[in-house]
C-alpha cells in the first residue's frame, strides 16, 4: 500500500515530498510457443539479459532431424538435372525429325509423337523445379519449428524467477520471469487538491530509501484523470532512468515535483533521445540558487571506467581540476540455500546425487571460493521463501542453511573543482554534461574522496 503526505496547497512546488514506490518498468513471464521439454536454461536468477539473448533451449532432437531431412530434399538437384538433360535431348531430336518431316521422310503421326514427348519432358522439368521449391518451403517450415525450441529474451532486464528446471514440461506455464529495470517506474499517490498542477513531461527528483540513497531525476509519464473519491487522491507515474542498474526495484522512496516553469536549469533527456543500451543516460540535476554558488561538482555514477575516462578528458580544459573516484559496491541479491560444507568435492557431488534421487533438481556444487564443497540449492528473493524451502529440505533429511547472497560491482565518479560563480554557471549549462548526472557538492568532501 502506498501512503501519501497530506498537504493543503495545490501547486506542485508546494507539495513537498510525497511517498512513492519504485517498480520495474515491465515484468514479462517468458513462455514457449510450443509444448516441449526443457533441455537447458542458459540464465540464473539475478542475471542481466539483453533483448534477443538466448534464455532457454527445449529438447529438439526430432525437430533437428526434420530440418536435416528437409535440407537434404531442398538441396537435392539430381532430378532437376536429369530432366534438364531429357528436355535438351527431346528438343534436339524434334529438330532433327522436323527436317525429315519436311522432306516427307516420316509420317505426321511420328512427328506428333516426337513433339508430344518433348512437351512432356518440359513439363517434367517444371514439376521437378516445383518439387524443389516445395522442399525449400518445407525446410523453412522445419527451421521455424526448430527455432521455436530456442527461446529468446523479449526485453532488456533482470531474471527474477525461474519457474521450471531442465526435464520439465512447458505446457501451459511460463519458464522465466524477467523484469525491465531501465527505466524504472515510480508510482505516486497525490492529494486531489494538487490535481491540475502536475503535468505529463514534468520533472521531479526521486529519493530512494536505504540502501540506495541519493537523488535521481525522473519525468512524469502518466497523470490519472480520474480521482479516487474515497481517499481524495489520484495516481501519478514517473519514469526514472537506471542505466547501470544501481537502483533496485521494490524500494520505497520520496518524490519532489519540480516547478513546471520551463526553467533552463531543469534538464532531463527524453526517452526518444536516450542513447543505445550501455551508454550513459543523459540527466542533469536541477540546481537551486544556493547550490549554484558552490564551486565543486560530482559527476556520476559511471558504470564503466572508459566512460569516466572519456568524460575526464573532455573536461580537462574546462575546469580547474578533475579527479576520479572508484567505489566497490556490495549489492544484496537475495538469499541462497547451501548444504553443510563437505570434506571434498567428491563427497559434495555424491551428496548432490542423493539430493537428485530425492527429487531435488535445481542445484549445483561449488568448486571454489568460500563455499567450495557445498551444494547450492537455489537463490531466493525473500527471506520467507528461502526459509520455506529450507524447511522442506530439512524435512527430506538434508542439513542446509541460509546465506545472504551478495555481489560486488565497481562504479566510478568524477570530482570537479570550478574557478568562479560565472564558471560554475557555464559548467552546469555545458551541453557535454547531458551525458551524466551532475551533483553540486562541498569542495571539502571532494578533496576527501579523491583517489
Amino acid at each position: 500500500m502506498i501512503c501519501i503526505l497530506l498537504v493543503t496547497t495545490a501547486g506542485s512546488a508546494e507539495l513537498g515530498e510525497l511517498d512513492c514506490v519504485i517498480e520495474p518498468h515491465e515484468v514479462v513471464d517468458v513462455a514457449s510457443r510450443v509444448d516441449g521439454i526443457v533441455d537447458t536454461i542458459e540464465v540464473e536468477r539475478g542475471d542481466i539479459v539483453v533483448a534477443d539473448q538466448i534464455l532457454v533451449k527445449l529438447d529438439s532432437g526430432v525437430e533437428a532431424a526434420a530440418v536435416a531431412a528437409a535440407t537434404s530434399r531442398a538441396t537435392a538437384s539430381a532430378e532437376v538435372e536429369a530432366n534438364n538433360v531429357s528436355v535438351d535431348f527431346a528438343n534436339r531430336r524434334r529438330e532433327r525429325l522436323q527436317a525429315l518431316y519436311r522432306e516427307a521422310a516420316i509420317s505426321g503421326d511420328q512427328m506428333d509423337e516426337i513433339s508430344t514427348e518433348a512437351s512432356l519432358m518440359a513439363y517434367q522439368l517444371q514439376r521437378a523445379r516445383e518439387n524443389r521449391r516445395i522442399a525449400e518451403l518445407e525446410l523453412a517450415q522445419s527451421m521455424e519449428i526448430l527455432n521455436r525450441h530456442t527461446i529468446h529474451s523479449p526485453i532488456d532486464g533482470v531474471v527474477v524467477q525461474r519457474y521450471l528446471a531442465p526435464g520439465e514440461s512447458t505446457e501451459d506455464q511460463p519458464i522465466l520471469r524477467i523484469a525491465q529495470i531501465d527505466p524504472l517506474r515510480v508510482e505516486v499517490i497525490v492529494p486531489v487538491a494538487a490535481f491540475g498542477s502536475i503535468e505529463s513531461g514534468q520533472h521531479a527528483m526521486v529519493y530512494p530509501e536505504a540502501p540506495r540513497e541519493g537523488a535521481f531525476p525522473a519525468k512524469v509519464t502518466i497523470v490519472d484523470r480520474v480521482a479516487d473519491a474515497a481517499s481524495g487522491t489520484f495516481r501519478v507515474r514517473l519514469s526514472m532512468r537506471n542505466p547501470d542498474y544501481s537502483v533496485p526495484s521494490g524500494l520505497n522512496c520520496r518524490v519532489r515535483f519540480l516547478p513546471n516553469d520551463g526553467a533552463p536549469e531543469t534538464t532531463l533527456a527524453s526517452e526518444d533521445s536516450a542513447p543505445a543500451q550501455g551508454e550513459i543516460v543523459a540527466v542533469a540535476q536541477r540546481l537551486t540558487a544556493d547550490e549554484a554558488t558552490q564551486q565543486c561538482r560530482m559527476l556520476g555514477p559511471f558504470s564503466e571506467k572508459a566512460e569516466a575516462d572519456r568524460m575526464s578528458s573532455a573536461l580537462h580544459d574546462k575546469v580547474d581540476s578533475v579527479s576520479k573516484q572508484v567505489e566497490q559496491r556490495r549489492v544484496d541479491s537475495g538469499f541462497i540455500i547451501v548444504s553443510e560444507q563437505q570434506q571434498s568435492l567428491e563427497i559434495a557431488r555424491r551428496l548432490a546425487d542423493d539430493m537428485k534421487a530425492a527429487g531435488i533438481n535445481n542445484l549445483f556444487v561449488f568448486g571454489e571460493g568460500n563455499n567450495a564443497g557445498r551444494v547450492a540449492l537455489g537463490l531466493y528473493d525473500s527471506e520467507e521463501m528461502a526459509d520455506r524451502q529450507m524447511k522442506q529440505l530439512r524435512g527430506l533429511g538434508f542439513d542446509v542453511e541460509r546465506q545472504i547472497h551478495r555481489t560486488r560491482r565497481p562504479v566510478y565518479w568524477l570530482n570537479v573543482r570550478l574557478a568562479s560563480g560565472d564558471k560554475a554557471t557555464a559548467f552546469d549549462s555545458d551541453p557535454a554534461l547531458t551525458a551524466v548526472p551532475v551533483t553540486p557538492t562541498s569542495c571539502e568532501k571532494t578533496v576527501a574522496k579523491r583517489d
